[in-house]
């Protein structure tokens, strides 16, 4: 009975490292994947924010970068944007 445990536990370890690294490997995919989302998040406003400055006419343009600078400050503070 005791050989069994022993046995068991001895096949434990020596698949224990194993799972560590299956583990491991999945965060990591889990990381990228989530800075890969992140990234092309970050790439779609910045698109974003340059079609509107396009858009906008820039006669007073100090007053376009700090209503940009406002609405970056209110995604930083997860703030809801009413129009």
């Amino acid at each position: 009975m005791l050989s069994l445990l022993l046995e068991g536990a001895m096949r434990h370890l020596q698949h224990a490292p194993t799972l560590h690294i299956l583990r491991a490997f999945e965060e990591e995919l889990k990381f990228k994947n989530r800075e890969l989302a992140y990234r092309q998040s970050q790439t779609s406003r910045l698109q974003m924010k340059r079609s509107l400055m396009s858009s906008l006419e820039i006669a007073n343009g100090d007053a376009n970068l700090r209503c940009f600078s406002q609405f970056r400050g209110m995604r930083f503070r997860r703030e809801c944007l009413n129009i």
